[in-house]
C-alpha cells in the first residue's frame, strides 16, 4: 500500500493498495525506479499501521521520504510554469 502523499501529476494517490511493481501505472513504476526513497512509502500491508505511524514522526524514513518527494514535485511544478 502507498502511503505518501497523493501527486495527482505522477499517480500517486495515498492508500492505493498495489499487488506488486506490475500493478503499477508505467509512469509511477519508473518514478520509483528513479527515485529509490520513495520505495519506503509502499508497506506491506502486515506493516501498515506502523508505517502510518512512522510517517508522522520527524526523522524517520518515511517521513523524509514524504517531505523529499513534496519538495520534488513543488520543484518540478515550479520549473514547468
Amino acid at each position: 500500500m502507498y502511503i505518501g502523499p497523493t501527486i495527482i501529476s505522477v499517480g500517486l494517490k495515498k492508500n492505493t493498495l498495489y499487488q506488486g511493481e506490475g500493478s503499477m501505472p508505467p509512469q509511477l513504476r519508473s518514478l520509483v525506479q528513479t527515485t529509490p526513497m520513495l520505495a519506503s512509502l509502499f508497506v506491506p500491508t502486515a506493516r501498515l499501521a506502523a508505517a502510518k505511524e512512522s510517517i508522522k514522526t520527524r526523522g524517520s524514513i518515511e517521513f523524509l521520504s514524504a517531505q523529499t518527494l513534496r519538495k520534488m514535485m513543488r520543484g518540478q511544478q515550479k520549473t514547468s510554469n
